[in-house]
Formats: structure tokens, C-alpha cells, sequence
């Protein structure tokens, strides 16, 4: 178990080192983000913000149905339909987002965010989860650990973002920026 913990604590600084090295040397060169040839748009009306607190999060640390949805890779089980109520019950608070700030996250999810392929190796720690709405309705939802840059896409969420393109790594900082009104700090 020791050797387990050990090892997936050296991915973890490793692939997160490696993020940053690769972000860093890609705004160095003055590279701009570039986007796949696709032209998708997002349509919703609505985004509700969960965001859960470091006591909710020790408080939940045995609890397999919040692991489930906290860390989790890929959780083919999750129903858009009760997903808002499951992140209530397990101690996640809901903000809905602003309709002045919903036009420009949907532009930052839809175009600066892999939400194709995972990029790094890093155990996810989804502190932030959003659902997108149409009419009131959940149509996806959308998992982000800002910490090492992993995201869970769930439902029809589509993204411009070039996937062929391995000189450029999703940018957070956008988003962030429009949730906290703060500059990202990755670590």
C-alpha cells in the first residue's frame, strides 16, 4: 500500500511539473492558443456552481458516494437529471452563475478546455462542478480540479479546442478568473 501511495504521489508532482514546464515555455514562445477547425457552440441559458469546503471534503473522506463524484475518473454513472440534488447532499454548495458572466464561460469552456482527452496523470480533486442549462433543464455538466488541470465533460458538451495540437494545454486561468475574480494560481 505504501509503495502504491509513493508511486502515484511521484505522477502526481511529476505530471503537474510537467504541465506547468510546457504552459510556461508555450507563453514564453508567444504562442497563441489554437483551436481545431471545428466551429462547435455550446447553447445554454443557465450554469449552476457547486463548490465544496476543505470540512465538507474531510468530513466525506470515507464516504464512497462522494469519492465517487469528488475524485472519481470518468463516472459513466452520473444522471444530469439528480446530479444537482446528489452535490446538495453530499455538502457541495450551489451558486448559480451570473447572466452577465454565463456568455463568457461558456466561450472559455467551449474554446480553451480539452475536454476530449485527459491531459495530465494526477488524481482530480473536483472541487469545482458546474451544470449547464437549457430552459431550466441540465444538458451537461462539467467537472475541473484547478489544481492540476483535470476535467470531467458529462452529457453534450462540445469543444473547439485542437486536440492534434500537443504544444498547448487547456488554460484554466479564464475561467478562473471569471468564477473567483482573481488571477490562478495553480498550486
Amino acid at each position: 500500500m505504501k509503495n502504491i501511495l509513493l508511486t502515484l504521489s511521484f505522477i502526481l508532482i511529476v505530471s503537474c511539473n510537467t504541465k506547468s514546464d510546457l504552459k510556461s515555455s508555450s507563453i514564453e514562445a508567444g504562442k497563441s492558443k489554437v483551436h481545431s477547425n471545428n466551429n462547435f457552440t455550446n447553447d445554454f441559458d443557465g450554469i449552476s456552481h457547486f463548490i465544496i469546503s476543505e470540512e465538507n471534503v474531510k468530513k466525506n473522506e470515507n464516504n464512497q458516494n462522494f469519492q465517487d463524484v469528488y475524485s472519481n475518473l470518468e463516472d459513466k454513472k452520473i444522471d444530469l437529471n439528480k446530479f444537482e440534488n446528489q452535490l446538495t447532499i453530499l455538502g457541495f454548495d450551489k451558486k448559480d452563475i451570473p447572466e452577465a458572466k454565463i456568455n463568457d464561460i461558456i466561450k472559455t469552456v467551449t474554446n480553451d478546455l480539452n475536454l476530449k482527452y485527459h491531459e495530465v496523470a494526477c488524481v482530480p480533486l473536483y472541487n469545482d462542478i458546474f451544470i449547464f442549462k437549457k430552459n431550466k433543464k441540465p444538458v451537461a455538466g462539467l467537472k475541473i480540479c484547478f489544481h492540476c488541470g483535470m476535467n470531467e465533460a458529462i452529457g453534450d458538451l462540445k469543444s473547439n479546442f485542437d486536440t492534434e495540437n500537443t504544444e498547448h494545454m487547456s488554460d484554466y486561468s479564464i475561467l478562473y478568473q471569471l468564477l473567483y475574480n482573481k488571477e490562478h494560481s495553480q498550486y
